[in-house]
């Protein structure tokens, strides 16, 4: 009997399927889509034969789930099924990417293409709520902190508008075991639990700092009114320093793609 601390299965309408050859799932911070690739070989299906993988209607845009030692990691599509055969065997490659894939693939609205005084998780939530993907923001301090007035960009992709609000208030980007997108702070993703010595055979980890950088100056103008012009409005600055930071002066500044109305929030490191 297999261990069930080391079992990969894969759920889809058709029922639960543990027969693979190999699989693999991936989920890195500040992308927002997580993506499992599984491949299986088997013998040609002949008459009377069960059908298994060869004869299984898995392809695209089936929705699919993967669980690591029963632990749900990956909710989503299939985004690809790749088969070769030849008279005695049958093999496929199935990769499913999570249900955040749809902000990629698709652009905003336009409507109501202007939002006051919100905060990031009242537009992500709107944003995202029309392509049935939940948002769930960190609830760190000044995360949720209103936008005086944001304006999407018709063409640009759902993404790519919220990734702009989530730089203003340093957060990032990454999705969850079931295929709702995280804004977080630090270590607070919501994924599965990978324990060694109960369901990690091998692991590896990996610390990089090349692009890390002491302190940031931020640079912004926002829309003049009645209540911030002059100055004010034209000359917004902030300072964030990296008190982990250790390495050579390295001077970085960054000209905001938006007003970050309600103050400025810069990025400790570029880690």
């Amino acid at each position: 009997m297999p261990n069930p601390a080391e079992v990969a299965t894969i759920t889809t309408a058709g029922g639960t399927y543990s027969y693979w050859k190999s699989i693999s799932i991936e989920r890195t911070i500040g992308d927002t889509v997580s993506y499992m690739k599984f491949s299986a070989a088997e013998p040609g299906i002949g008459a009377g034969e069960t059908p298994s993988w060869g004869t299984l209607q898995l392809s695209p845009p089936a929705a699919a789930q993967g669980f690591l030692a029963g632990q749900l990691a990956i909710s989503g599509i299939v985004t690809s099924r790749q088969a070769s055969y030849d008279s005695k065997n049958h093999g496929v490659e199935i990769i499913v990417a999570s249900y955040t894939e749809s902000g990629i693939a698709s652009t905003v609205d336009g409507s109501p293409g202007q939002y006051l005084n919100q905060t990031i998780s009242q537009i992500a939530n709107a944003v995202y709520g029309k392509i049935g993907v939940g948002v769930n923001v960190d609830g760190a301090s000044g995360a949720d902190l209103p936008f005086e007035r944001v304006s999407e960009h018709v063409g640009e992709t759902r993404n790519a508008f919220i990734r702009r609000l989530a730089m203003m208030r340093n957060l990032h980007m990454v999705d969850d075991a079931n295929g709702a997108l995280n804004l977080i702070r630090g270590e607070t993703a919501r994924s599965t639990t990978l324990v060694e010595g109960q369901n990690i055979l091998k692991g590896r980890i990996l610390i990089q700092t090349q692009l890390g950088v002491p302190l940031v100056n931020l640079l912004a103008q926002n829309f003049g009114n009645n209540v911030h012009s002059g100055p004010a409005a034209a000359q917004i600055k902030a300072v964030s320093l990296n008190p982990n930071y250790s390495g050579p002066a390295r001077p970085f500044t960054v000209m905001a793609e938006m007003q970050p109305s309600g103050g400025a929030t810069a990025r400790r490191s570029r880690n």
